[in-house]
């Protein structure tokens, strides 16, 4: 899709802090220890937001109860409304993994732990994928279409295809697209399992949002073209798909792409990654280092697809 989608504004929430600084290469990102599920395998290190950095989201009513997959969302949206006064026709698209899946492991773990009548109720609407995306709009007052959706680092291109549509359809003056995650005990294990950890993945929550425009010509960071669908079963067709990209695009300047564990060895140094919410934060970081010559961001899913991003 070839598009000229000007990005008005940035959120950020990481372990390193709320704000474009997070995402610098000085950056200081706090590590914590996950107990793991099973007994006698030790602790996972993984880095997990401040929510004391968020206090301020937690006097209002709508949040009392919410995760903290919403307060991180709720956060990195409303840094990029800023320059937005009205609100009526901006929309909101927000990316997940795992999303909401882990209240649901937590709230069936009271059941099983504490019985029916001791299971806390305030959870269970918690347990709904869509539950962390009404929070926000709700919140923020956003008038625009809705839209939650879950998938690897490649969702995260066809959250900015289908805000490109809107606005070219007019659904929406502006969009927000916003990853995030929340890390959960029982998500750890399966990375574990797949032998992700030990090819250097450190498990990172937080957020990332940007504001996009209507496509015009601009001196602003643009989005000019999205592709997705190289899709691979195993590692001899990941190659084949790698190789294409980077032989169709060699002419422009290929970023680095997030961690993955197509390309990732074991005993890889450690590297945090958030699926979705890492596309995010890459985005974020070449929008802010484009010069005149148009960038390349490949992302590779780990669930059998690729595509790019075409910045400039």
């Amino acid at each position: 899709m070839k598009t000229a989608l000007p990005i008005l504004s940035y959120g950020v929430v990481s372990a390193a802090g709320n704000s474009l600084s997070a995402l610098d290469p000085e950056a200081q990102w706090s590590k914590t220890e996950l107990p793991r599920l099973l007994e006698n395998h030790g602790t996972t290190s993984i880095a997990k937001v401040d929510l004391s950095s968020l206090d301020h989201w937690k006097k209002e009513p709508r949040f009392r109860r919410a995760s903290p997959l919403s307060y991180f969302l709720v956060e990195a949206v409303s840094q990029t409304l800023t320059p937005i006064s009205n609100r009526d026709k901006t929309g909101l698209i927000v990316i997940l993994f795992t999303g909401s899946i882990t209240y649901s492991r937590r709230f069936y773990q009271e059941i099983v732990q504490q019985g029916t009548r001791v299971a806390s109720p305030m959870i269970f609407p918690e347990t709904v994928f869509n539950s962390p995306t009404s929070h926000v709009v709700s919140q923020l007052k956003i008038g625009g279409p809705v839209y939650s959706l879950l998938g690897d680092e490649t969702a995260w291109i066809a959250g900015l295809e289908t805000a490109a549509l809107w606005l070219q359809l007019g659904k929406a003056e502006n969009v927000v697209v916003v990853a995030g995650y929340e890390i959960d005990a029982m998500s750890i294990e399966a990375y574990h399992a797949a032998g992700w950890i030990k090819k250097g993945l450190l498990p990172a929550e937080g957020a990332g949002a940007i504001l996009l425009g209507q496509p015009a010509e601009s001196t602003r960071p643009q989005i000019v073209e999205l592709e997705q669908g190289y899709l691979y079963r195993t590692r001899q067709e990941f190659r084949k798909q790698k190789q294409m990209i980077e032989n169709e695009f060699k002419q422009n300047e290929l970023l680095p792409p997030p961690w993955n564990p197509w390309t990732a060895q074991k005993n890889s140094p450690p590297t945090h990654h958030g699926f979705p919410l890492s596309a995010a934060w890459k985005t974020i970081e070449a929008a802010r280092s484009l010069s005149h010559q148009r960038k390349i961001l490949p992302l590779y899913g780990c669930n059998h697809q690729a595509g790019i991003i075409g910045l400039r």
